[in-house]
């Protein structure tokens, strides 16, 4: 079975789509059902009601028929809209505050990694790479993962549970 990044994709939609840690953390904190998207389009940004939202775009493949491994390599990324933060005025004069939505995109992707390498256990998560740019966009947060999954070329006859 030739191995896609179509089939991985789906795989990484299904997994994410189906995930029931995602759903209760998504209503715990927004009390809303997460939204996700695959093979989003950049003209048609997604509305305050589908967020938290989890896009994945496939960015790039390696089959080569000769090398030891074969990769597939993915962008996930995660969009979360959140007003609410902690102030404090401290006896010394110093004002804090806290938005804890940035640390909330870490926590989602963070789970969505966990819940991709469960769908995925054929393949070797070789590289996971954070970004995030959590207040230019405020009250929008946002970040992504980019991610390398390997599948080994092993022959011999091995099949996929892909």
């Amino acid at each position: 079975m030739t191995i896609t990044n179509r089939a991985i994709g789906q795989k990484i939609y299904e997994a994410l789509r189906d995930s029931a840690a995602i759903l209760d953390r998504s209503q715990e904190l927004f009390g809303v059902p997460h939204a996700v998207y695959y093979g989003f389009s950049g003209q048609q940004s997604p509305s305050p009601e589908n967020l938290p939202l989890f896009e994945i775009m496939a960015w790039g493949k390696d089959r080569s028929e000769t090398q030891d491994n074969r990769s597939f390599s993915y962008t996930l990324a995660v969009s979360l809209r959140d007003e609410t933060k902690t102030e404090e005025l401290l006896v010394s004069g110093v004002y804090a505050a806290k938005y804890p939505a940035a640390d909330y995109v870490e926590e989602f992707l963070d789970l969505a990694v966990a819940e991709i390498k469960a769908a995925l256990p054929d393949l070797i998560l070789e590289e996971e790479s954070y970004e995030y740019d959590p207040t230019e966009f405020y009250p929008l947060y946002v970040g992504g993962v980019g991610l390398t999954l390997i599948f080994p070329n092993l022959g011999g006859g091995f099949e996929s549970t892909l």
